[in-house]
């Protein structure tokens, strides 16, 4: 008996959030910062991995579609959007988005110096 693929018989509709994600032009680790998730979460949501519900909910609300749009099981209930997060994570996303603030403004510089030697 072949082994089903977990890709393909997941739940979590990775290429319509891959496609959301495209359509909306925000880079992922951006919208992964806005959605309050790991940009691994999103990743495997992407490629259609296994993500926690709650998880779903924070993608799906940040790419403005209802959940059942990116997952297949979805819960005809909707989480309420102000349960809190673990302190660890919430102190993970404060670093992840200080990290991203840093590159941005990286990339800033390094535009800037560019443009004038030219």
């Amino acid at each position: 008996m072949p082994t089903p693929d977990p890709v393909h018989n997941s739940p979590v509709k990775g290429e319509v959030i891959k496609r959301l994600r495209a359509e909306s032009g925000i880079a992922r680790a951006k919208l992964a910062v806005q959605a309050n998730v790991a940009d691994s979460t999103w990743q495997r949501a992407e490629r259609g991995d296994s993500v926690s519900y709650r998880n779903l909910v924070k993608i799906a609300r940040t790419l403005g579609v209802p959940v059942s749009e990116i997952y297949e099981d979805a819960l005809d209930i909707e989480l309420p959007s102000d349960l809190p997060e673990p302190a660890w994570f919430t102190q993970y996303a404060e670093q992840q988005s200080a990290r991203l603030r840093s590159i941005e403004a990286t990339q800033a510089e390094i535009l800037r110096a560019l443009r004038s030697n030219r």
